[in-house]
């Protein structure tokens, strides 16, 4: 009778077994087929605007065929320009290199390599360089990281401000910032008529916003998505931008009047949510979140408007309940959490999470009402009872805790897995805040990013060592990792695509496309800090960008992107380039006016360009070699402003 009962039990515990086995395939069979839906929705959505846009435009808006042809002319010969995004060429050193001493010189220049994007580093070229101030920006719409414009600032008091005036025998416009007097001289053709007095009217053409450079990856986490409709959303200043990676486009959402600090998707896909840092104006520059709709770019709801203090630092989607809360992490002293049932735009409870920052918070994709947040010296795991959070503080037991918990991803079971700042993965279990397993030495220094593959691979993004690893389902190194040129910087935020394609955003401000098994290639690039210096071509459709990171780009506004790239190891305040007087009786017997400006390369009358940097030195430039000519220490305060004269081309500082 004993055996009959242990046979029984066995039977019915593996039958057990295979039940549970079953309701986990079924599960995992309702997960993915969940997803596919969503992804039918966004796409449907996605159409449905397109549709809407193609209706929209059809009698409203015919361009004419000899600008279509002149356009397609312009492309088509633009033999030099880059019909795609090409690789950094390997072998390149890191974006920041440290200035050499005065005594060092310019190593010879290299022959330029075959990538039609060249990209290099120079180093100081051999002339006294005192160490250079430091320059930290003024902000004009954007703030560091972003990539945008802004001007060093100058010493000002703090005396009140004076009206301006116009000086008509100098032809002089003069008025005071913060106390400081700055002029502004009047065009010669118009100083002497010139009424300051008389109002204008405002001009019926309006700006609309074509394209937008750069990704802000240097102080931000998180902030890269892949759409269903194949857009990469991510944000840069005050502007979220949706690229589709196959049709090289950008569309803009523009709701928010400050820099943006965090985003987040919701499980739908569709519906977006970011966070902004408190602005200028007392009333308009409040930090809130604004959630929108990535199809239609219309704004659904906006957040916090008075609630919160300095900036709202991160924000996640709930995901059991179809994402109907959101939970925001304020940037204040004692960074509160709060979540928000955003659809009545109502809060729900709020409370202090810690002194220190806190860098991300995120959803449990299997219990509700849980959510785990991260940071210097944190770790906490929150349970929302309805009335309140409570809180438990992740337990390190014998491994040693980390200054950072850098970034966390949710397994499909519902463990959690974090990496920190040691280079050290941690596995803790659904339900607990203790931990079930380590994984040391992954990295050789902070781990900035996890996510999992389709496959079920976990892939994991180093800062210090610029490497991503792959792990396999039970954590371990499968051998297999690609360490991306010290160029693009270190990893910043992983997310996986379709099939084995992975999508990296990195500290310098780019953004990769590329597998573990091939090299990675730039789809979006940019500044890593502030960018001081803007200067147009005066004969093509290029224009130059520079700044505190010391890269000069070189930017073809047709095709939308990069030329080339150089960096002289020094903040770059200014720019110009050499006038286009050279082209005035020089050109060819059978040359056009439009030849100059058609032509995808650069032309011989304009050779040069040249940049004033912080260190008070202004450089001089090959424009199509990016090579340095010459370079000359002119005083020890930054050059402020740099142009050639119209006539005989002397250059002025």
């Amino acid at each position: 009778m004993s055996n009959g009962g242990a046979g029984l039990d066995g039977l019915m515990t593996a039958e057990r077994d295979e039940l549970m086995e079953r309701v986990a395939y079924l599960e995992k069979q309702t997960t993915d087929q969940a997803e596919e839906l969503t992804c039918l929705k966004s796409a449907l959505a996605d159409c449905l605007r397109r549709v809407q846009v193609l209706e929209t435009s059809r009698g409203t808006h015919s361009p004419s065929r000899r600008t279509t042809a002149s356009r397609t002319a312009s492309e088509s010969r633009a033999g030099k320009m880059p019909s795609g995004p090409t690789p950094y060429p390997t072998g390149r050193q890191t974006r920041h290199m440290p200035r050499l001493p005065a005594a060092s010189t310019m190593s010879s220049a290299s022959k330029r390599p075959p990538s039609q994007v060249s990209l290099r580093t120079t180093t100081n070229v051999g002339l006294p360089s005192p160490s250079s101030a430091a320059a930290p920006g003024l902000k004009v719409g954007g703030s560091s990281g972003s990539g945008t414009l802004a001007r060093p600032p100058t010493s000002s008091s703090k005396s009140g401000s004076r009206e301006p005036t116009y000086l008509r025998d100098e032809g002089l416009l003069r008025t005071y910032l913060r106390g400081r007097c700055l002029n502004f001289y009047a065009p010669t053709d118009v100083a002497s008529d010139y009424d300051f007095s008389a109002v204008l009217d405002v001009p019926e053409e309006q700006l609309k916003l074509e394209w937008v450079y750069g990704y802000r990856g240097r102080d931000c986490r998180n902030n890269v998505y892949l759409l269903p409709t194949g857009e990469v959303i991510y944000f840069v200043a005050a502007v979220v931008v949706l690229y589709n990676i196959e049709q090289h486009s950008q569309r803009h959402y523009l709701g928010h009047n400050d820099d943006i600090k965090c985003i987040a998707v919701h499980p739908d896909k569709i519906t977006i949510a970011s966070g902004q840092t408190a602005g200028h104006a007392k009333a308009e520059g409040r930090p809130h979140v604004r959630i929108w709709n990535s199809v239609s770019l219309e704004t659904l709801q906006v957040l916090g408007l008075g609630v919160f203090e300095n900036s709202v630092a991160c924000l996640s989607f709930s995901k059991t309940d179809g994402g109907a809360i959101l939970a925001v992490i304020d940037e204040a002293n004692d960074h509160t959490i709060s979540l928000w049932e955003w659809q009545k735009t109502r809060r729900l409870t709020e409370t202090k999470t810690s002194s220190d920052p806190v860098i991300a918070v995120d959803f449990s994709p299997l219990d509700a009402n849980s959510l785990v947040s991260i940071g210097k010296n944190h770790l906490a795991f929150w349970n929302f009872d309805g009335s309140l959070l409570n809180k438990k503080q992740g337990v390190f037991d014998k491994y040693e805790k980390p200054k950072f918990v850098l970034t966390m991803v949710f397994a499909e079971n519902g463990d959690l897995i974090t990496g920190d700042s040691n280079g050290t993965i941690f596995v803790w279990p659904r339900g607990t805040n203790k931990i079930a397993q380590a994984v040391v030495g992954v990295h050789s220094g902070g781990i900035f990013a996890l996510a999992f593959s389709k496959d079920g691979h976990l892939i994991s993004g180093g800062g210090k060592d610029c490497r991503i690893v792959q792990l396999d389902a039970d954590y371990n190194p499968t051998g297999v990792s690609v360490e991306l040129n010290a160029w693009y910087g270190p990893v910043r935020t992983l997310i996986a695509g379709p099939g084995n394609m992975l999508i990296v955003g990195t500290t310098q401000g780019d953004i990769l496309q590329g597998n573990l098994e091939t090299e990675f290639s730039p789809l979006v690039q940019g500044h890593s800090d502030e960018f001081w210096a803007l200067a147009a071509h005066p004969q093509t459709h290029h224009f130059l960008t520079s700044g505190r990171d010391g890269n000069v780009f070189l930017w073809d506004s047709l095709t939308k992107r990069l030329v080339w790239a150089e960096n002289l190891s020094e903040e770059v305040v200014c720019a110009c380039f050499y006038p286009a007087i050279a082209a005035v009786g020089v050109s060819e017997p059978n040359s056009t006016p439009e030849d100059p400006v058609t032509n995808g390369g650069l032309p011989d009358t304009v050779p040069v360009l040249a940049v004033g940097t912080s260190s008070g030195r202004w450089i001089v430039l090959d424009a199509v070699l990016h090579q340095v000519i010459a370079a000359h220490h002119e005083s020890a305060e930054a050059i402020q402003c740099i142009a050639y004269s119209p006539s005989k081309c002397p250059v002025l500082v």
